[in-house]
């Protein structure tokens, strides 16, 4: 069910194709090896400063890169864009939680479009193997905020290595 959800999600501004079992593989080339995600509602999505809703199926994608990047993904209401958080340093987090170091945001549906620098940080924090939330939030070199609270419903963190 995830290569599915995280599909609808990336839209057009990722495409991943999955080669068979083992490979999958974003639209700029670089190799997903691990993609995953959990279920739940959006409490609150700022886009560049503009309140904004997420798509109502409620869904975030986490992928990580071969080249160390690692991306949470959420669809929005339109159902064409996305909204992506980027970074490239992990920490972990008390309990089963993580703190990724934001070095950019894409927003909408263009795979062309050139990413916003920002300064930030995604905060997953899990019970166990169940997750809780996801919090990002960044400011970017043009002073424009962007935020995503996102509450999981209770589900397991579906994620699948490749």
């Amino acid at each position: 069910m995830m290569p599915r959800l995280a599909v609808l999600l990336l839209g057009s501004a990722f495409v991943p194709a999955l080669a068979g079992p083992a490979a999958a593989v974003a639209a700029d080339g670089l190799a997903i090896d691990r993609l995953g995600g959990f279920k739940g509602e959006c409490a609150s999505l700022v886009i560049a400063g503009v309140p904004a809703r997420c798509a109502d199926d409620g869904g975030v994608v986490y992928m990580h890169l071969r080249n160390k990047r690692t991306i949470w993904m959420v669809g929005l209401a339109d159902g064409r864009s996305a909204l992506a958080f980027i970074g490239e340093s992990t920490q972990k987090a008390p309990g089963n939680g993580s703190v990724l170091q934001l070095t950019r945001v894409r927003a909408g549906n263009d795979p062309n479009a050139d990413p916003v620098p920002v300064t930030g940080t995604c905060t997953f924090s899990a019970k166990g193997a169940s997750p809780e939330a996801l919090l990002c939030q960044a400011i970017g070199d043009d002073g424009r905020s962007y935020r995503l609270d996102f509450r999981a419903d209770g589900t397991p963190f579906s994620l699948k290595q490749f």
